[in-house]
């Protein structure tokens, strides 16, 4: 019986988030997952500190790659963007002190006055085993160009379990 109350208690709170989320997602419109392409996703690259940023343009696109680049002859080519219906979401992790980190975009939403763009930050457990490497994570995606254009990064953080 005991197991039962408790079984129905954790129903009832499961299905009490999923309406409150439903409700929440009314309020904002989603951009499909298929209007963004990755373009390129990996573990080293040029910049040290963590940021993320919307590239409207070329020049601005430019600017970031110099950042961006390294002189490891690894380094992947520049992507070809066509900035008259798209932009470049980049998002990079800065330096960190181990593997086993990524980044990945989970929605873009268009809210009243600005587009909230939700990251998921991956990184190893406090029980995982890690290579002690130096690596500065990285996720650059092409997407439709959106309004409003203005935009808000969020980011979630989800620690990695290992066995």
């Amino acid at each position: 019986m005991q197991y039962l109350l408790i079984f129905l208690a954790g129903f009832l709170q499961v299905t009490s988030c999923t309406s409150s989320e439903e409700n929440k997602s009314k309020k904002r419109e989603s951009l499909a997952k298929d209007g963004w392409t990755v373009l390129l996703s990996g573990q080293q690259c040029g910049i040290e500190v963590a940021k993320n940023a919307l590239i409207k343009s070329q020049a601005d696109f430019d600017k970031l790659w110099n950042e961006f680049k390294t002189d490891n002859p690894d380094q992947p080519a520049k992507p070809e963007v066509d900035f008259q219906s798209k932009w470049v979401i980049g998002s990079f992790l800065g330096t960190v002190s181990s593997a086993g980190h990524s980044i990945e975009i989970k929605s873009v939403m268009n809210e009243t006055n600005e587009t909230v763009i939700y990251l998921l930050h991956r990184r190893p457990g406090p029980d995982c085993l890690t290579a002690q490497v130096i690596e500065s994570p990285y996720l650059l995606v092409s997407i439709d160009q959106f309004k409003p254009d203005t935009v808000k990064f969020r980011i979630d953080n989800l620690d990695e379990k290992c066995e």
